[in-house]
């Protein structure tokens, strides 16, 4: 569901999606840096079923 929704919001191919890690609170996803921007700015306003998205950079380790 989440490679499909961003995919889709973003116009972007799923295949480009990299690793997903899921947590309990959150998730981290990977997708190239060309792209993150227009993912970042799509999905704010969208949900995941039912869930709102709240979607920003992660920081460097």
């Amino acid at each position: 569901d989440i490679v499909r929704a961003i995919a889709e919001e973003a116009d972007i191919p799923g295949h480009i999606i990299g690793v997903i890690n899921i947590y309990e609170k959150f998730t981290f996803v990977e997708v190239p840096e060309d792209v993150a921007e227009r993912v970042l700015s799509v999905m704010h306003r969208n949900t995941i079923k039912g869930h709102r998205i709240n979607m920003e950079p992660a920081r460097a380790k």
